[in-house]
């Protein structure tokens, strides 16, 4: 499911309506963006290191992709991202978040985010939890 937020507008995510999801595809698809991997759930041990990743294909200025917990940014997260070329104005862009000896304050949702014209486009959400613990 696609989410949808406005830059600079707090609160939490609202699942997008049947015609808001075509309108952000549709504004996504004329920039020529789309997700194609999200971050997948994972149950991890105290102490693992853990990596999250997802990837864009993108027309034009390859973007920068961002990391989102539980809805905020994720301002000093250790991730690398690759752009790789692959036809005529056409990027694949790969991002990995790594979090080393995964603690419990780790454990939520993760998403991946782009910004295309003000509006923040988001991948779909991964859930990080802890063997024996539920974030549900």
């Amino acid at each position: 499911m696609l989410w949808f937020r406005e830059m600079g507008r707090s609160g939490g995510h609202v699942p997008c309506c049947l015609l808001i999801c075509w309108w952000a595809g549709m504004s996504a698809a004329q920039e020529g963006l789309h997700f194609l991997e999200s971050p997948s759930n994972l149950t991890s041990s105290l102490g693992k290191d853990v990596k999250l990743r997802c990837s864009v294909q993108a027309h034009g200025e390859p973007p920068e992709i961002s990391w989102l917990r539980d809805g905020a940014a994720l301002e000093l997260a250790d991730s690398n991202q690759v752009q790789v070329p692959e036809e005529e104005e056409a990027w694949l862009v790969i991002s990995e978040l790594s979090i080393p000896s995964v603690q419990l304050m780790d454990t939520g949702s993760y998403q991946c985010a782009v910004l295309v014209n003000g509006t923040e486009i988001l991948s779909g959400e991964a859930y990080l939890e802890l063997e024996g613990e539920s974030c549900f």
